[in-house]
């Protein structure tokens, strides 16, 4: 059933049932944190969540990460990272619960009504596998990364009686963002909102602004946490190998290169990426790209690269392996969203010391030093874009800038160590 058909009326009923207070139906344990997700994927807040997890881990707290999906063919696994950080992650439960309890038997019941109530997808088949993963785990504190499914999990942990709920609210609200069930995620987010476990976090504060004037809440209601890279997430690239990576790549070592490393999928706009491109060759035909990711649009640009007379002139290499030998090759880093929170490839860019040009989308100008290590460009056209790359390949002053500039801002505003500790706030909790 599409959400468009649901009642409103019944919508707001069941989501306030399901977020009234409760007293915890399990025995929680402390320091115990189940963050869940979608998929372990090498998205933005994947990565997120995976350098927060291994920090709070080495502060001391038992954490245990659950995704509600495998990978799809198109998206790059996660899960080799997360074992090489020893985080314990796996998928949901989706057999029942193993005790026949009373308790076990009602909370099943109950949310299989709440199943029949409201057959849309992100209920139906993922409330009770989350319901599974909390009363397996018994956590005193659940964080839902990502947009449906902290939904989803947040209203499962006020029914369980989770004494501590983060929900996280990336990018800016799914009205702007053109989501056909906008108007139900708002009616979970006003929930959830009444519920005085629940605690909303941003990673911008302008994102954070807009989804307090989208719900109607109080000004300050939406925590911020700034983005951190995990230590060692970029490594310093001798020029040889950054020279040795562009030879393999068919680029001399003089040549201009402008790059980028995102998901083909609709909300970069691979579309506005090549086309500035295309204004850039136009104006300077000796400048070559390069396009490091995946995704369900990749067979698209391959088209387009044809369409455009781009064949050579832009090398499409596939899912990131080596970030750091990406970054260190490009002159420029180039990203045309239509829609972000605060945008990881953009603090990994500066943190290389490489300029970046940037469309002006959710909390991107939060993440750059406008004018000093990057140019956010308002209009979101190819030739306002190229004429911002133009404008930095233009003066070698930017590279040198952005090397000095670029690495101690991200260490000064994303530090890792604050992050950890801002997140620890946040749960409001201490180690016991």
């Amino acid at each position: 059933m599409s959400p468009l058909e649901l009642s409103a009326h019944d919508v707001q009923a069941v989501f306030a049932g399901m977020a009234a207070s409760r007293l915890p139906r399990y025995e929680p344990l402390p320091n115990r944190i189940l963050m869940i997700t979608s998929a372990f994927v090498r998205g933005g807040s994947e990565r997120r969540m995976a350098a927060t997890a291994a920090g709070l881990r080495e502060k001391g707290y038992d954490l245990r990460l659950v995704a509600s999906r495998t990978p799809n063919p198109t998206e790059m696994d996660f899960e080799d990272h997360l074992s090489a950080l020893n985080l314990d992650a796996r998928l949901v439960p989706t057999a029942p619960l193993p005790d026949d309890s009373e308790r076990s038997r009602t909370v099943e019941a109950e949310l299989a009504q709440v199943e029949a109530m409201l057959p849309v997808w992100w209920i139906d088949g993922l409330i009770r596998p989350f319901a599974r993963a909390i009363l397996e785990f018994r956590p005193s504190i659940v964080h839902g990364w990502i947009d449906r499914f902290a939904i989803a999990a947040g209203l499962v942990s006020c029914s369980l009686g989770v004494p501590r709920i983060i929900v996280g609210l990336t990018s800016t609200t799914p009205e702007k963002r053109g989501y056909a069930d906008a108007d139900m995620l708002r009616e979970g987010y006003l929930a959830l909102s009444r519920n005085n476990a629940v605690k909303f976090v941003n990673v911008s504060s302008r994102c954070g602004r807009d989804h307090e004037d989208w719900l109607e809440l109080e000004t300050g209601t939406i925590s911020t946490v700034y983005t951190s890279l995990l230590p060692g997430t970029i490594r310093a690239v001798a020029a040889a190998e950054a020279a040795r990576y562009r030879a393999h790549l068919g680029f001399l070592p003089d040549t201009p290169l402008v790059g980028t490393v995102m998901r083909l999928e609709v909300p970069k706009d691979p579309n506005l990426w090549l086309e500035t491109a295309h204004e850039i060759v136009k104006a300077r035909p000796g400048v070559r790209f390069l396009v490091a990711g995946n995704g369900t649009m990749k067979a698209m640009m391959e088209q387009r690269l044809e369409s455009l007379g781009l064949d050579g002139v832009v090398r499409l290499t596939g899912a990131a392996v080596d970030v750091s030998l990406i970054y260190a090759a490009l002159d420029v880093f180039l990203i045309t969203s239509t829609a972000e929170g605060l945008p990881n490839t953009v603090v990994e860019a500066q943190a290389a010391g490489r300029p970046v040009v940037a469309t002006d989308v959710g909390g991107t100008r939060e993440a750059v030093l406008d004018g000093i290590t990057a140019l956010v460009v308002d209009d979101r056209s190819a030739p306002a874009l190229a004429r911002a790359v133009l404008t930095i390949l233009s003066d070698p002053a930017w590279l040198i800038r952005a090397a000095a500039r670029g690495p101690e801002f991200v260490a000064q505003r994303f530090g890792y160590d604050r992050m950890i500790s801002e997140t620890m706030d946040l749960y409001g909790v201490r180690l016991v």
